[in-house]
């Protein structure tokens, strides 16, 4: 293990008086970029509030998120064993951390007792209440999610911030919001992503699907995240009504102006609900986002990634393609749904909980 660090943030001296935050998060082609982003949104608040702010991350993380290259953040690469990150991490930061954020699956209570001491407050992003936390805040933005879903799971004494006014969305997105207006009698402005890494290729099987005859009349932005290893195979198959985008820098107003999207179930799906796209979502392993927008009529699932077909992704976008009256239920529901401050209320709870 090798440990580095970046830019100013990283270089906190005995006696800076600046609050000093660390997130714990990772990604990789394997586990998505969604983790890290969320983790970006609230550090970037907390840094204009005066923080120093710092990410401990793994090597292959640096490469999934290019945003992490930005100087006011400080890193420290890790990984292994989660004993010797904290060590790591005390060496980096001798003189402490007033925050310690962890938001990774592979982190549970054992990593957050052992950072006890040096961290002085604890805080934990999951959205699964079957694991023990020690923190003193937890926020799970699963909608439905309540404190006592996290009974027996955290510190008696820990306050637990549910539900989806707690959805963590980018800035960007935030502004990218238009006025709503009708929607078009037939949807021909098509969004496809399944997230930074899109370990399912479910890219390509969405290509294969707009070669459907009912779908010819559809122009689709494919955007194909900085973890996708099949970036190059898939931009090869742009073609007059496919474009096709890498890690594209406005991807907000991407998403803003598109009638309808096939996407994944991670952070996105938030997005797009957030901006009154009508979206057609895949499934995966861990299915609570879609389940969450299904229910409040601001998405529909597709079926799990496992099985999904081209067939199958474009018997559903054709279907939605023509019904202009689903597509404005759902671009509705998902505007009310989340009001996009939910990013501004987890730094502020932050910030109150150091307080």
């Amino acid at each position: 293990m090798t440990a580095s660090a970046q830019g100013a943030a990283g270089c906190t001296r005995e006696g800076d008086l600046a609050r000093l935050a660390i997130f714990r998060a990772d990604a990789s082609a394997d586990i998505g970029t969604g983790h890290v982003q969320r983790c970006l949104t609230i550090a970037r608040l907390l840094a204009i509030n005066g923080w120093t702010v710092g990410f401990a991350v793994t090597a292959a993380t640096v490469q999934a998120v290019p945003a992490l290259a930005d100087p006011k953040f400080g890193k420290l690469i890790v990984g292994g064993r989660p004993d010797a990150e904290i060590e790591l991490m005390k060496r980096q930061w001798p003189r402490g951390s007033d925050l310690l954020v962890v938001d990774h699956y592979q982190r549970n209570a054992d990593f957050e007792t052992r950072a006890r001491g040096w961290a002085r407050r604890i805080a934990a992003i999951d959205d699964l209440p079957s694991r023990a936390h020690d923190v003193d805040l937890l926020i799970d933005a699963a909608a439905g999610r309540t404190a006592n879903d996290y009974a027996g799971h955290v510190p008696a004494a820990a306050k637990v911030l549910a539900g989806v006014e707690y959805v963590m969305l980018r800035s960007e997105v935030v502004g990218a919001r238009r006025p709503m207006g009708p929607a078009p009698a037939t949807a021909t402005q098509l969004f496809v992503s399944f997230g930074g890494s899109d370990p399912d290729d479910l890219t390509s099987r969405a290509i294969d699907a707009l070669d459907d005859d009912r779908l010819r009349a559809v122009q689709a932005t494919v955007v194909v995240g900085p973890a996708n290893e099949k970036a190059d195979a898939i931009a090869k198959r742009a073609r007059p009504n496919l474009r096709v985008v890498v890690d594209p820098p406005r991807l907000a107003e991407v998403m803003a102006g598109s009638d309808f999207a096939l996407a994944g179930s991670g952070t996105m799906a938030w997005e797009l609900a957030y901006l009154g796209v009508p979206s057609l979502l895949a499934v995966h392993s861990r299915g609570t986002v879609v389940e969450a927008l299904t229910a409040a009529g601001a998405a529909r699932p597709l079926g799990r990634a496992d099985d999904l077909s081209p067939e199958i992704i474009a018997n559903a976008a054709a279907a939605l393609a023509k019904d202009r009256e689903t597509r404005a239920a759902m671009a509705a529901a998902g505007r009310a749904l989340i009001d996009g401050r939910g990013a501004a209320r987890v730094a502020n709870a932050l910030e109150e909980l150091v307080r």
